[in-house]
């Protein structure tokens, strides 16, 4: 390991952070997902003690056991992921499967620890790196997975997809992927001495934990905390996937109500509210969510977020165009449900081809 004062300050900052942002999260912890986040956390700051005791504080070499918090980071990060995205998720003995690349990390160290101090260790690092790596990336490609089915799952069910967005996680994620990366570079410098080029690795690898801690915690101050999907919705989302196969409701049934579901939005304007989920669309509407899901994605070809955004532009085009209400465009934003300027502008340019401002001035 490097031993400029660089890689201290690095550390010292990674490890003070860490402790402070895990003892909040142990006083004041606001979803399930916390729980698996402080482990994460909490190994973390092992593997910055773990390092110092080897290397700095103590007089002779102690093991450092970095594919055993490797492999646990790797199972935690998903198990948070999981956490976040799913409202009713819990954490049953079926979830012990995802600490097997741990459980296949201690015992392979116990293995190797009968062999010859010449040749345990590098016995033990060149044959569980290789596997270790692989195990990493493919807990990462499940979590971004998992967000992914997580934000098509919103768009099914939600109107306002901002509240919900979780593209920060996944930035997070790639961040993560930069720390495990140094693993495969350390691998190597088991069998090539990579000089520098190690040390910078390490430093790097560092880094991009010190970041992902530092945006985990700006992220959380900043964003309200995100309730996962419920059970519902992602029955909806899985009805959709088997293209409503089982669904006894026929094609002319399905157009009568989407007519009357359009009769209905055109009077009310439901679509008004800034937050309009399709469990309340539905009460509205007397229909059951799977139903008025159905209706909506096989006659108007879009996911309720859509459907629901549809409305809302067309609303604003009518205010951007009447020149003798002269309304401000963010008066016409909050006029038709969006509590975004991002989410307002992206989806007016979607679908009418230009900006809100552009619009107007086309049409005064």
């Amino acid at each position: 390991m490097p031993t400029f004062n660089l890689f201290e300050t690095i550390s010292f900052a990674l490890f003070s952070q860490t402790v402070t942002y895990c003892l909040f999260l142990m006083l004041k912890q606001r979803q399930k997902a916390d729980i698996f986040l402080t482990g994460f956390l909490a190994v973390l700051i092992l593997i910055v003690v773990n390092l110092f005791l080897r290397d700095r504080w103590l007089n002779f070499p102690i093991p450092y056991f970095y594919f055993e918090y490797v492999a646990l980071l790797s199972s935690l990060q998903f198990l948070y992921v999981k956490g976040v995205v799913n409202r009713h998720f819990r954490f049953e003995r079926t979830q012990l499967r995802h600490f097997t690349g741990f459980a296949i990390v201690v015992i392979s160290r116990l293995c190797f620890y009968w062999l010859t101090d010449d040749t345990k260790y590098v016995l033990f690092e060149k044959y569980l790196v290789i596997p270790l790596f692989i195990y990493c990336y493919y807990y990462l490609f499940l979590s971004i997975r998992e967000i992914n089915q997580f934000h098509h799952t919103i768009l099914l069910t939600q109107s306002s997809f901002d509240k919900f967005n979780l593209k920060w996680l996944k930035y997070e994620l790639i961040i993560l992927g930069f720390y495990f990366a140094s693993l495969g570079v350390e691998s190597i410098a088991i069998f090539v001495n990579l000089g520098m080029l190690y040390e910078f690795t390490v430093l790097v690898s560092f880094l991009s934990m010190l970041l992902f801690v530092n945006f985990l915690i700006y992220k959380s101050l900043q964003t309200p905390v995100v309730i996962g999907v419920s059970k519902e919705d992602i029955e909806i989302a899985l009805i959709k996937k088997n293209k409503y196969k089982n669904s006894k409701l026929s094609v002319e049934e399905s157009k009568q109500l989407f007519a009357g579901l359009i009769a209905y939005i055109e009077k009310e304007k439901p679509y008004r509210q800034f937050i309009l989920s399709l469990e309340e669309m539905a009460s509205l509407v007397n229909l059951s969510r799977p139903i008025l899901s159905q209706v909506i994605n096989e006659n108007a070809n879009k996911n309720f977020n859509d459907f629901i955004n549809h409305f809302r532009i067309e609303e604003a085009k009518q205010l951007l165009a009447d020149s003798r209400k002269k309304l401000l465009i963010k008066e016409v934003m909050y006029e038709c449900g969006f509590q975004s300027s991002s989410t307002f502008n992206a989806a007016f340019k979607r679908i009418t081809g230009m900006s809100p401002s552009a619009y107007q001035r086309s049409k005064q």
